[in-house]
């Protein structure tokens, strides 16, 4: 297995870990997720943070999706794992919250961790 190949599908899971969980943490933060999970509504900025998080974590997925397809191809496979990613955000949210938050906290590690090694592969 080439350098190139194990980047590309470290890039892809970074991708896809980051899209789960983006939608995860922006699905936790929603008004009723919030209260449900034990919240209390003062900790808005604790809040606020997560969402931000979230949508980062998005961005990143695009991120590395544009860095997985050249020119500009980037998008066919950000909304596959967009379109996978809230689906099984979907399932998570539905079920425990606390489930989804642990989710959440594990592939927002993987999603670092596989795109740290892509780019070390990649540029080292």
């Amino acid at each position: 297995m080439t350098t190139q190949v194990l980047a590309a599908a470290l890039l892809g899971m970074a991708a896809f870990a980051a899209a789960v969980g983006g939608f995860l943490a922006l699905g936790l933060t929603t008004e009723r997720h919030w209260q449900e999970a034990g919240k209390v509504s003062r900790r808005s900025g604790l809040r606020r943070c997560v969402q931000a998080l979230g949508a980062l974590a998005l961005i990143a997925s695009l991120l590395c999706c544009a860095a997985l397809r050249r020119n500009g191809y980037g998008f066919v496979p950000w909304i596959a794992f967009l379109t996978a990613a809230v689906w099984i955000a979907i399932g998570l949210l539905s079920q425990t919250r606390l489930n989804a938050a642990r989710v959440a906290r594990v592939v927002g590690v993987l999603a670092a961790a596989s795109c740290m090694a892509a780019l070390a592969l990649r540029f080292g």
